[in-house]
């Protein structure tokens, strides 16, 4: 004899599996990467990464990733807070006669650092302005953040950060 339930659990049964799934595995749209403009300690063109796990904080206006970590919790890089906001002077004349400032954060110098001097003509230790400090300019493609410096007047070369967290 046939079992008339037996119909019914052919349909019952993926519909449960389907809607498990949708509590366990969030929607695509949930997980997207945003980006967002913000006033970071003083520096206003500052932007949020985030992908509701993770997040990371850019400051192109000195060139660096400020902050990184998972949301809602404190970031891993340190800061130097005395020097929120504050930008870098891009002359080299200002350059060569100050002493290098740590905004802390995470920046791109170039390697090794016990070349620097050969390039730069400076007596001791000075990471090359234009991977440090200098401001960089902002590129948005979908989910990615691009970071390009300026030409580095000693090296001759720019840097490019891609910022990116997965979805």
């Amino acid at each position: 004899a046939a079992n008339p339930e037996r119909p019914m659990s052919r349909i019952l049964f993926p519909t449960l599996v389907s809607l498990l799934m949708w509590f366990l595995v969030p929607p695509e749209a949930e997980a997207r990467v945003t980006i967002t403009r913000t006033n970071y300690h003083g520096w206003l063109e500052a932007y949020v990464m985030s992908n509701g796990k993770a997040s990371a904080v850019i400051a192109p206006a000195i060139g660096r990733v400020m902050q990184f970590g998972f949301v809602g919790e404190e970031g891993v890089f340190w800061e130097n807070r005395a020097l929120d906001g504050r930008i870098a002077d891009g002359h080299l004349m200002v350059w060569a006669a100050k002493d290098w400032a740590n905004f802390g954060g995470d920046k791109t110098w170039p390697s090794p650092e016990s070349d620097w001097s050969n390039f730069t003509s400076r007596k001791g230790w000075r990471p090359p302005p234009a991977f440090d400090g200098w401001s960089a300019d902002v590129r948005l493609s979908g989910g990615t953040l691009t970071l390009v410096t300026a030409v580095d007047p000693f090296y001759g070369t720019i840097a490019e950060r891609r910022i990116r967290l997965h979805s």
